[in-house]
Formats: structure tokens, sequence, C-alpha cells
């Protein structure tokens, strides 16, 4: 959600420079820091693993959002319940397990965003993702949020993570303040 408009207003502003991107596991993401491949690692709670060798800052929070695509016989109700809710397949980024307390017969397992928002778009799947990340396909009407009942969706905090001891490059000092 933050690479796309991120990377336009750095890489605009700044010339010469070199901006590494990598989406990974956070067992992953972390050895890319401890072998300094990487100055900082932005993650989601929980999705890191603890470690004494980084200290990690709150960068801020996202909003979730459960959709489906328009016209999805879910989206003509003004409150959904769980169990109307598991008649759907679900979509997921996460292999071990649902987040919350929702049990379906069909799933697709995905860690890119972009095609699990396609494939829900051109089915009945439904999914929980940020609401940053949709915000263009709600506002034109080709998702829709949906509101289940017991379901709860509390934001995520975001945190940015560097190695203990070491200070930001008045580059990162910079990218930090764009995003």
């Amino acid at each position: 959600q933050l690479v796309p408009q991120f990377a336009a207003q750095l890489l605009a502003d700044t010339a010469e420079i070199q901006l590494r991107v990598m989406v990974r596991p956070g067992e992953e993401l972390l050895q890319a820091l401890v072998d300094d491949e990487v100055e900082l690692i932005i993650f989601p709670e929980h999705h890191l693993p603890n470690s004494e060798d980084i200290e990690a800052q709150l960068l801020g929070t996202v909003r979730p959002a459960c959709v489906v695509r328009s016209g999805h016989p879910l989206g003509q109700r003004e409150v959904v319940t769980l169990d109307e809710l598991s008649a759907f397949p679900w979509a997921s980024s996460m292999e071990d397990g649902l987040p919350y307390p929702i049990v379906s017969k069909s799933r697709m397992v995905c860690d890119n965003y972009n095609i699990l928002r396609d494939a829900v778009l051109a089915s009945d799947l439904v999914t929980i993702c940020s609401h940053g990340f949709i915000a263009r396909e709600l506002a034109e009407g080709i998702l829709q949020e949906i509101h289940v009942s017991g379901l709860s969706m509390r934001a995520t905090q975001i945190y940015v993570a560097r190695l203990k001891g070491r200070v930001y490059s008045p580059l990162v000092l910079r990218a930090l303040n764009i995003i």
C-alpha cells in the first residue's frame, strides 16, 4: 500500500538513489536487516519475530476492511452474520488459519494483495485487507465494504525497524517523512 506513492514521490524528488523493495516473510526481512542488505524494514505488528538486535518504532496504523465485489450477494445486506459469511469462499494472505472467527469451506491463500484484490473482483470471494489499499476501488464502486456482526476488526499497527545502535541516513529520514 505504501510503496507506489512513496516511490513516486521519493524518486521524483531525489536524484541518484537506489530504492530496494523486498516483500518477504518477517524472518527473511529481519535477516536482510542484520546482513546490512537493507537499512530499515517496515512490518505489521506480530509479523516479525522478537529480536534483541533491532529496535522498532511505531509508524502508523492501517484500518482493515472486509470487502466483496460490487453485486456480490452479501453486498445487498446491511449487516452480515458469520454464518452467512461462511457460505462464501474466503481469500487470505495467511496460510496458518484465519485471524478471525470465520469458517469457510473454500479458501484461496496468496501473499500478493494485488492478486487477492483481482480475484475478489472476479468472483464471490470475500477478503479482509487494508482500507487504504482498496480505497480507489471502493470510491469507484467496484468493491464494496461489508459489515459483519461478531467480526472484530481493529486497526493494525505498522512499525519501522533498524539495527540497534544505528542511526538513519538522511535519505531514510526523508523517506520516513514521506511515508
